[in-house]
């Protein structure tokens, strides 16, 4: 098509939409191809992403430290700390950092340790009474790093929750270890029943896809607080946890900005090490964990805070231009925009299907829909930083 005809063309497609029909399809074939690249490009490397090709550069069964802080929570001693004492791996440590004054607490947890630390597992615990000031995370956990015997350090947390027949679950995710000398992998959110449960999961998994999309691309900015891991030279050469004015913010994102990076960032991504985080509400709950996460993002690269909010953006300007195409457009525009819409979706479910399967989060196809078309607003709410400054 020569430019006369291009003209021609272009002349009578003006006369009959108009400039802002002809603009309101622009706005909508523009942000359908940026939600393409993401589903079709970025997102979509989840699931046919193997680690396992990277370059192994350490042994797969190396020692490996499993550091925590707590406080008195005997839930925990009794569901979760017997099914990491029963991993199958050669030789690993527990090492909990209590922070407390209960005196009783602390014995019980010494006299544990003792009982239950063997030549394959052992257990050691070290106290940090409170004073008349707070002890923030990264000051217990910089305790437990520094008491930790090996050099492969994998932190959690009280309220993560292990996978179900979950005896590898440590050989799979310390094998991160051999290919990088950082570690991330994805925490879900623990299943229960209800329509609220299904968004806090589909939202979950959206934001695990972004971060770990963004780790694969070669820009890991964000680790999960139940699950995530370092080599000892990669904490100390940093010189711990920065930024500790900020309290307890920081150690899974400033932290991991500052630590990780396209070489040294070894993804684990499987059903059998994904973990779950405890639920500690419903939807009001999770909105305030989602502000909570945002208040580090003013802290974030430029390039790093695009990537976050292109998606949600372009999703919620292909929904407002697209709605308004089909309101005010001739029949025949109308008709290609309905079929652009089912394009996306069907976009969207064959790439956040695999990336569900591959995350192993079960039960939320379903849902995700409802949470596609609701999470640009919430998305922008959490994120605004005069409500997160509160």
């Amino acid at each position: 098509m020569d430019v006369d005809n291009i003209t021609a063309f272009l002349h009578l497609a003006l006369e009959a939409y108009g400039p802002w029909g002809l603009a309101l399809m622009g706005v909508v074939l523009l942000t359908l191809g940026v939600q393409l690249y993401y589903y079709l490009g970025r997102f979509a490397r989840l699931p046919k992403y193997r680690n396992s090709l990277r370059e192994v550069t350490a042994p797969e069964d190396a020692p490996v430290s499993l550091v925590l802080t707590m406080g008195e929570d005997y839930l925990w001693l009794e569901q979760t700390l017997p099914l990491l004492l029963a991993q199958d791996y050669p030789c690993y440590e527990i090492v909990i950092v209590y922070v407390g004054n209960d005196g009783e607490f602390a014995e019980m947890l010494h006299d544990l340790a003792v009982s239950v630390s063997s030549e394959r597992c052992r257990m050691t615990c070290t106290q940090i009474r409170q004073q008349r000031f707070p002890i923030t995370a990264k000051t217990a956990l910089n305790v437990g790093i520094k008491a930790a015997a090996y050099d492969n350090i994998l932190l959690t947390t009280t309220d993560m929750q292990l996978p179900s027949a979950s005896k590898r679950w440590l050989a799979m995710t310390a094998s991160g270890f051999a290919r990088g000398s950082v570690v991330l992998a994805y925490c879900g959110v623990a299943r229960s029943a209800g329509f609220a449960d299904r968004l806090i999961r589909a939202s979950r998994m959206m934001h695990g896809t972004v971060e770990l999309s963004s780790a694969v691309a070669g820009t890991p900015y964000r680790a999960s607080l139940q699950l995530y891991g370092f080599t000892k030279e990669r904490y100390f050469s940093n010189k711990g946890f920065g930024f500790l004015n900020m309290g307890a913010r920081g150690r899974e994102d400033l932290f991991v900005q500052q630590i990780a990076n396209a070489d040294n960032t070894s993804i684990i991504l499987c059903p059998g090490v994904t973990v779950r985080q405890k639920r500690w509400g419903g939807l009001c709950w999770w909105y305030r964990t989602l502000r909570e996460q945002a208040a580090t993002h003013s802290l974030y690269p430029s390039a790093v805070l695009r990537g976050i909010m292109w998606e949600p953006l372009s999703r919620l300007l292909f929904f407002v231009a697209s709605i308004a195409a089909l309101v005010v457009l001739p029949d025949e525009l109308r008709i290609a925009v309905a079929v652009l819409m089912v394009l996306r979706y069907a976009a969207v479910w064959k790439t956040m299907f695999g990336v569900a399967r591959r995350l192993g989060e079960k039960g939320v196809m379903g849902t995700y829909f409802v949470y596609d078309l609701l999470s640009p607003l919430t998305h922008f709410f959490a994120a605004n930083p005069k409500r997160n400054s509160k």
